[in-house]
């Protein structure tokens, strides 16, 4: 009896040492940065709406790399796109996303980055099925054949990790990214030319807060605020994000509709994750009070209400709201990791951003900057990101998910209020 005893207390402590080893590995194991929202608890989505999502992910297209071939700003085209379709096509999605971001966080790529003399101004998962490593085109000449097969040899050791041979990849030339401020020195002619141009939301005080409407920089002037957010560690704490290249430095007047005494919404308080994530957080104080509500203006003074945030895959057709274009749409096109952005104004390199999504339809243009990228449906949007920039005729954004994870804010849902 007693031997059965104690073989049973021993039995119970391996149990117990074997799941606190298993706890522990699992909060020591490296993550894989997969934004799967199949594992993610914060998806705002049903278990339903989420397969209904995957299942319409596009099919893959192995003749894209033959197409590609065509293009004049193709460097070099490597490996094969898999024939894949429905939840297939999007774990493939998942896996050469997780590849480039793996890239990203271990700096593989570092020596041959533009910020440190070499030819790359970004790289990432294209919606197509292969990777893309973007080579500046002014220097396009001076990449190395040996540079370009290190790079390819690099890809495919991290899609080795993932049990995934002749992984497609293709290096691309490209213009560098610009942001899209604006800079007016005059404030009345700002406000006059606002009141002017643009519909009753993009111009008027509104009070509560919300998305999609003007926001004004005492440094570079008008711009667009993205949406309402609530801090992850304390959700009675809300205000709004923008771009943070509006403001670029501490202590800047923000104010909405435009300058005026009492529009003022905040000042900026700029730290260094602001220059890896071009977001800004505008929260309220006793000097600039203010309300907000879950809701986005999406152009034509309709206002929608707002359900969550998202992480943007392949195949989302994506609308964005700004100041200057108003409402527009576009296909979301790719990430971008490490990405390259010079000043529209002087053309000197600014700064380079952690992770950016690509979307194309029409270019964003001054003023839009900081406006909300959003998906709708059924009388309810799911925020995308925001407004960032420009390069060519592709709109860049910031991912809400580079928002949350830096500045420590997510997206007021309409239930939040």
């Amino acid at each position: 009896m007693q031997a059965n005893l104690g073989e049973s207390i021993m039995k119970l402590k391996i149990l117990k040492f074997l799941i606190i080893f298993i706890i522990l590995t699992s909060l020591i194991m490296p993550v894989f940065g997969e934004e799967d929202m199949r594992k993610d608890p914060t998806c705002p989505l049903t278990k339903e709406e989420i397969q209904k999502r995957i299942d319409l992910t596009p099919p893959t297209n192995p003749e894209v790399l033959n197409q590609l071939k065509k293009d004049e700003s193709i460097l070099a085209i490597y490996g094969e796109i898999p024939e894949r379709k429905g939840e297939d096509a999007y774990d493939w999605w998942i896996s050469i996303d997780n590849i480039a971001y793996s890239i990203a966080v271990d700096g593989a790529f570092e020596k041959y980055h533009y910020d440190n003399g070499g030819t790359v101004i970004g790289f990432g998962p294209s919606c197509d099925g292969y990777i893309q490593i973007t080579i500046y085109d002014e220097l396009q000449n001076e990449v190395s054949s040996q540079d370009i097969t290190e790079m390819k040899e690099i890809v495919e050791k991290y899609a080795a990790k993932k049990e995934i041979k002749n992984i497609p990849v293709v290096f691309r030339s490209s213009e560098m990214g610009q942001t899209s401020s604006s800079i007016e020195n005059e404030h009345e002619n700002a406000e006059k030319n606002i009141l002017a141009a643009a519909p009753n939301y993009y111009s008027d005080k509104i009070r509560p807060i919300i998305g999609g409407i003007s926001v004004y920089s005492s440094y570079t002037g008008p711009g667009t605020i993205g949406y309402v957010v609530k801090q992850t560690n304390n959700s009675s704490k809300r205000g709004f994000v923008t771009s943070a290249h509006l403001v670029d430095f501490q202590n800047i007047s923000v104010y909405q509709p435009t300058v005026g005494i009492l529009n003022g919404v905040g000042t900026s308080s700029v730290n260094a994750t602001n220059k890896k994530v071009d977001a800004i957080y505008i929260s309220p104080s006793t000097l600039h009070p203010f309300s907000v509500s879950a809701k986005i203006h999406t152009g034509n003074n309709q206002l929608v209400d707002v359900r969550g945030q998202l992480n943007p895959i392949s195949g989302d057709f994506l609308k964005r709201s700004g100041l200057n274009t108003t409402s527009t749409s576009g296909y979301f096109i790719e990430y971008n990791y490490n990405y390259s952005l010079r000043d529209e104004q002087s053309g000197a390199v600014t700064f380079t951003l952690d992770k950016v999504g690509v979307m194309n339809g029409t270019t964003s243009q001054k003023k839009d900057s900081g406006g909300p990228i959003y998906i709708e449906g059924e009388g309810k949007v799911y925020i995308i990101g925001i407004t960032q920039g420009h390069y060519g005729n592709l709109t860049i954004f910031v991912p809400c998910s580079e928002i949350t994870s830096k500045l420590g804010v997510e997206a007021l849902k309409m239930e939040d209020n």
